[in-house]
């Protein structure tokens, strides 16, 4: 189950820290209508449209590192991932999170169902 967590994670890594990402692919790709973020100071947001909106307007150019804490199954096709995330712009921390994702097996692919986030040394607003 970690290598999954892990494997899953870098993919996702690898595309958001791409400076010419393409934000309704990479939203199309791990979320779903149903998928609900859960960021610090903010209300929760739903749906790929908004959340790829809230994403964009708050993250164009952090680029994030992940490290696994722990992953525990919640049942042959979920998981709940939970991970630390250093968040960079120009190559500098501006962030760090402890990230708590729950994955789920849609279609044969993983997708975010839900996460939440908090912000432990922000020196950006959101």
């Amino acid at each position: 189950l970690e290598k999954l967590a892990i494997s899953n994670h870098e993919e996702l890594n690898r595309r958001w820290n791409n400076p010419n990402k393409d934000w309704e692919k990479l939203i199309d790709d791990y979320y779903t209508d149903e998928t609900v973020i859960h960021p610090p100071r903010n209300p929760p947001v739903t749906g790929k449209k908004d959340i790829c909106e809230f994403l964009r307007k708050n993250f164009p150019t952090m680029k994030i590192q992940m490290s696994l804490r722990e992953a525990q199954s919640l049942g042959e096709d979920s998981y709940l991932g939970i991970f630390n995330i250093c968040g960079t712009i120009d190559d500098k921390e501006v962030d760090r999170f402890i990230i708590y994702e729950i994955w789920s097996k849609q279609t044969g692919s993983w997708k975010f169902s839900s996460y939440i986030w908090n912000s432990i040394n922000a020196k950006v607003d959101y």
